[in-house]
């Protein structure tokens, strides 16, 4: 929509006068009394020509006295409105849920009248530059949580007329995923590890002697873990590897030391 105001500069209007004015785009005429101005909105892009009618009331009924703007005929010109479309500004964002430092694509689909374009990606970024080496660009977040991305693409109007220039955004969440277990070493040689993870939903648990446990599809003690290393003595590298639905991963590893003897009586 584009939007315009117009003062009334009528000369010495009778009291009671009353003015219509006719925007020339279909729209109903509006009547104002002792309004200084009126203001209009233009849904359609085109070039529309105002008018405005002036009636004065008189006294004892007599005919009215009225007027129109422009008055061709006294030399008045015709006020011409130009309303020029608004270029589309847009682009596509391959995908809007993320892992932090995944790499991300976005796509510059603005009209191609645009011919810099400018990227404020909510963290701090802004890429600026040609459309040629700014169309496709690429980002990953270091943290997580909530971004909006905006994108300010520009061009230079042929005079006189003004830049009718948009700006796209989109949103992204960023999520994290943090991999941690403690660790419970007071029944040697049995261990046991309690998982303590944060954002996700899937894990692989290792044990260094070439067991392992999958969850969830493990029964018993998933998402924790417990595990006997019986007479498999010495340091053994535990690790836990996480996932979530959205692909993020991570992993953690702690040593524990299975320094367990059984005593033996003869």
């Amino acid at each position: 929509s584009h939007g315009i105001t117009l003062r009334n500069n009528s000369i010495d209007p009778r009291q009671g006068a009353q003015f219509t004015w006719n925007f020339g785009d279909g729209s109903a005429p509006v009547v104002t009394t002792t309004e200084p101005s009126v203001s209009h909105v233009y849904n359609t892009p085109g070039t529309y020509e105002v008018y405005l009618y002036q009636r004065d009331s008189t006294q004892f009924g007599g005919t009215p006295c009225t007027d129109t703007f422009p008055n061709i005929n006294a030399g008045q010109k015709k006020i011409i409105i130009t309303v020029l479309p608004i270029r589309e500004a847009d682009f596509s964002i391959s995908d809007t849920i993320v892992c932090v430092n995944e790499l991300i694509e976005l796509i510059n689909l603005s009209d191609t009248i645009y011919d810099q374009t400018e990227w404020v990606l909510g963290d701090g970024t802004t890429i600026t530059g040609d459309r040629a080496s700014n169309d496709t660009v690429t980002h990953a977040y270091q943290n997580a949580g909530f971004y909006t991305i905006f994108h300010k693409p520009t061009y230079t109007p042929t005079p006189p007329f003004p830049a009718c220039a948009q700006t796209a955004f989109r949103t992204i969440e960023v999520r994290d995923i943090q991999a941690n277990f403690t660790i419970d070493s007071s029944n040697v040689p049995a261990f046991r590890f309690t998982n303590t993870s944060r954002n996700a939903n899937r894990y692989r648990w290792t044990f260094g002697d070439g067991g392992e446990v999958i969850c969830p599809d493990a029964q018993g003690e998933c998402p924790n873990a417990a595990y006997d290393y019986a007479n498999n003595l010495g340091p053994k590298l535990v690790c836990l590897y996480a996932e979530n639905d959205e692909g993020c991963t991570d992993s953690i590893c702690q040593l524990v030391d299975n320094n367990f003897l059984r005593e033996i009586k003869v």
